[in-house]
């Protein structure tokens, strides 16, 4: 009788273990599912200040992957965007005399690179603590076209990149445009 129960606990732990990958793994299949209704739109974010800084280079990472996705934000445009819908971006901002664009960029597509190694830890590269959305959800009847989030730099020192969120432009089919502040979400 003892042997029986032992092998039904043990067998019952063998199901458990099989079945709960299994849950988990269906579990996490409807993250990416759309919602009724709803349409996400990719955010563009933009550095509005950033001719300020011109010793400085920008830099985005995953909030997901970390330092394994990251591009540098174009100068010309100051804006940066894109990615998986789920995810969000971290910004940061090294001077330019102290970063190696070569290490940084080694064995990287055009956009993006992988610079885990020299990026994570690395004391001259300042980060921001705010989670930048890469997209938003939006009811689906708006005619938009575009949404624009506008970031300001207030100050850059060794470890800490403070932005904020200044204002966002949502830009309609029809050629319209609507600015509205943002509202911090704590």
């Amino acid at each position: 009788m003892e042997k029986r129960k032992a092998r039904a606990s043990l067998f019952g732990l063998i199901i458990a273990a099989l079945l709960l990958p299994l849950l988990l793994l269906v579990s996490g299949a409807y993250a990416d599912v759309p919602i009724p209704g709803m349409k996400g739109y990719e955010n563009q974010y933009i550095i509005s200040n950033i001719d300020d800084y011109p010793d400085y280079l920008f830099i985005t990472s995953s909030a997901i992957w970390g330092w394994k996705h990251t591009s540098q934000v174009d100068r010309t445009t100051c804006s940066f965007g894109g990615g998986y819908k789920l995810d969000s971006f971290h910004l940061h901002a090294a001077k330019a005399s102290d970063f190696n664009a070569s290490i940084f960029s080694a064995g990287s597509s055009a956009d993006e690179a992988d610079c885990t190694a020299y990026c994570q830890g690395n004391s001259k590269i300042a980060s921001s603590s705010i989670d930048l959305p890469v997209s938003t959800l939006v009811n689906d009847t708006l005619p938009l076209s575009q949404i624009m989030v506008y970031l300001k730099v207030n100050s850059i020192n060794d470890t800490c990149l403070d932005i904020t969120r200044d204002r966002t432009v949502y830009q309609y089919d029809n050629g319209t445009s609507l600015e509205a502040p943002l509202l911090e979400i704590s």
